[in-house]
């Protein structure tokens, strides 16, 4: 499956670079050119991962990373800062706000997209430990209750018979 990348910058410029180093890879971008527009395309598209410019108009990047934190789907989706305020002030309240990371621009592109990488590589195991028994491997018991709710809504929506086997592996 596609990893989906928000990144939002208010410079046309630096969106279309970025876009250009990921277009290519295994990703879906969506962009965003404000703060206020970042908070949305966020919430409507559950990114994997958030590239996101500290100085933007309307909301800048750390209230962008506050309200993405706040909302439950996305508490744990990365976010990687990339701004040309480089100091060790910026660097730190963008950490404390709740960003995974921090960027300089202009920055090497090998290094964005190996922080991408990483940052997805990670998210991907924290999901997997945390929807899998450790001993099993088996789905636990949290993921079972998420996609059974999926699959009724699925059968009402479409009007489809469910079928639901069990089987206790413990006993």
């Amino acid at each position: 499956m596609r990893k989906k990348i928000l990144l939002a910058d208010d410079s046309r410029t630096a969106l279309m670079i970025e876009r250009a180093l990921l277009v290519g890879s295994p990703y879906d971008v969506i962009v965003a050119t404000d703060g206020y527009d970042a908070v949305q395309q966020a919430v409507e598209s559950n990114p994997d991962l958030i590239i996101l410019d500290v100085v933007m108009p309307r909301v800048d990047g750390f209230e962008v990373c506050r309200r993405v934190r706040s909302h439950p789907a996305l508490q744990f989706t990365p976010v990687i800062f990339v701004t040309r305020k480089g100091d060790v002030e910026q660097r730190v309240r963008g950490l404390e706000v709740g960003g995974n990371d921090y960027i300089s621009k202009p920055f090497e592109p090998e290094e964005l997209i190996a922080r991408v990488r990483s940052h997805l590589i990670r998210l991907s195991a924290l999901r997997e430990v945390a929807i899998r028994d450790g001993l099993t491997r088996c789905y636990n018991h949290k993921f079972f209750k998420v996609r059974l709710a999926q699959e009724i809504a699925r059968a009402k929506r479409y009007r489809s018979p469910l079928t639901l086997g069990m089987l206790d592996v413990d006993r």
